[in-house]
């Protein structure tokens, strides 16, 4: 997706909060903090402490009056800032530091952290779509079944070791174990179809750069729903397979489709996720918010 050159930074320095996670703790998170205070020595910086501590700092920076907030941290950081601005007039930026960071790849922003400040300082803002479910807002995706069990099985520790093929290594030994509860989907007051795990992208990426949402836009105003028929060991290597040559939507047993509104339900007990953490269990309502994010993302 092209979002444009960018443009010269502005003349007058906007007031910044940078909210970031110090996910690896110890030496390395007190390097990564004197860096960011190098880097951006005007930002005031807010540090959490635990799972939620992003999204309520991200209300009081709000309540501050900060047009411009960043999250810095992986995904799960992104969706808690997201979670704490939405609604508000303001900006979002981004620093990936995380493990995983499919929102950063989506937005075309570098790893590289100077770069990626750059991005936040001179970037443009665009309005982008969110998603909701549940009351939950996500800004790359949501999950339901397979991906959700996995997310539940690996640890933080196994997760930032083995990076995405954690979630891999636990999917496959899950479909080995057991038979997943079917999930039935819901659009526009019909039954669009069953299967055993579902993935819905406001963009392109899952779990890195495989492209599952090949004709997701984060502004077109839908979701883009991908459901799965069977979670056993070779359907699943099938989609494997169709999703690294991009035919995964024409592949036997996937169904592929834009909506602005879906409900999930299960005949089991079935977690779901969104932007990478698990955040409840089904039945769900999906929703889609047009224009509803103001974020600073780079050329892509």
């Amino acid at each position: 997706m092209f979002w444009g050159h960018v443009p010269p930074g502005p003349t007058v320095i906007e007031p910044v909060c940078i909210i970031f996670n110090p996910a690896a703790r110890g030496q390395k998170a007190g390097r990564l903090y004197r860096r960011l205070q190098t880097i951006a020595p005007e930002a005031q910086i807010y540090c959490t402490e635990k799972t939620g501590d992003a999204r309520s700092l991200a209300k009081l920076a709000v309540e501050e009056g900060y047009p411009l907030i960043v999250a810095a941290g992986g995904d799960g950081t992104v969706n808690e800032v997201v979670n704490g601005v939405a609604g508000n007039p303001v900006v979002l930026g981004v620093l990936p530091l995380g493990t995983v960071n499919v929102v950063a790849w989506e937005l075309g922003i570098p790893r590289q952290l100077e770069v990626a400040w750059k991005v936040v300082r001179q970037g443009t803002t665009r309005r982008l779509d969110l998603g909701r479910a549940n009351g939950r807002y996500f800004v790359q995706m949501f999950g339901a079944g397979l991906d959700a069990q996995a997310l539940q099985r690996t640890s933080a520790p196994f997760r930032r070791t083995f990076g995405p093929a954690s979630y891999v290594v636990h999917a496959i030994r899950i479909s080995l174990e057991r038979r997943c509860p079917t999930l039935v989907i819901e659009s526009c007051g019909r039954v669009r179809g069953q299967g055993a795990f579902l993935l819905v992208g406001n963009g392109r990426f899952y779990g890195g750069p495989f492209r599952v949402f090949p004709t997701a836009r984060p502004d077109d105003g839908v979701l883009d729903v991908c459901l799965f028929e069977k979670a056993d060991f070779w359907p699943l290597l099938r989609y494997a397979s169709g999703v690294l040559s991009g035919r995964h939507p024409h592949v036997r047993g996937v169904s592929y489709f834009p909506c602005r509104d879906l409900r999930v339900a299960s005949h089991g007990e079935v977690p779901y996720q969104v932007d990478g953490e698990v955040a409840g269990s089904l039945p769900c309502r999906v929703e889609v918010l047009p224009s509803s994010l103001q974020v600073r993302v780079g050329a892509r």
